[in-house]
């Protein structure tokens, strides 16, 4: 199977932010960020790309405290926000029109879809109970250890 990115109307889809930064609107949620990195490389260096549920400041926590406890992931279309290196680059971006298609998945970079996708992240969202309590067993031993440091506190045993 072949997933192409076929330019309907390029003014729907593509806002040109500032002089390096573009704005995807209606990006489907089996696009992630790796794949929308490599399709736009093609018009320049890309310096970041960032999904998101909704148009706006980032929503991304810098201060992810566990992998077991993470948000959710998008179920309808997101907005990407892509960084280029130069202008030239978001010109060129800007200037595309109903070209050919860009090949999203290829077998080097396969792009999960349909039932795939569903049972690969049903899977994936299943917790490890030994994983779970290894990462608690962790956080007690650094809890602990803080608390010892502290002057005044007093222990059990």
């Amino acid at each position: 199977m072949v997933l192409c990115l076929q330019w309907v109307s390029l003014s729907l889809f593509l806002l040109c932010l500032s002089s390096a930064h573009i704005m995807l609107c209606d990006v489907p949620v089996c696009y992630h960020q790796e794949c929308v990195h490599r399709l736009f490389s093609q018009c320049g260096p890309v310096t970041s790309v960032e999904l998101q549920e909704k148009p706006g400041p980032s929503t991304k926590s810098k201060d992810q405290k566990s992998k077991f406890f993470s948000r959710p992931l998008a179920q309808g279309f997101q907005v990407a926000y892509v960084v280029f290196k130069s202008s030239a680059a978001v010109k060129h971006a800007v200037s595309l029109k109903a070209q050919k298609p860009w090949v999203l998945t290829t077998a080097q970079h396969p792009l999960r879809t349909g039932l795939q996708k569903w049972a690969e992240d049903y899977y994936s969202s299943i917790t490890d109970p030994r994983d779970l309590q290894d990462h608690i067993d962790q956080f007690m031993e650094q809890h602990d250890r803080e608390q010892a440091e502290v002057p005044g506190v007093q222990r059990e045993g």
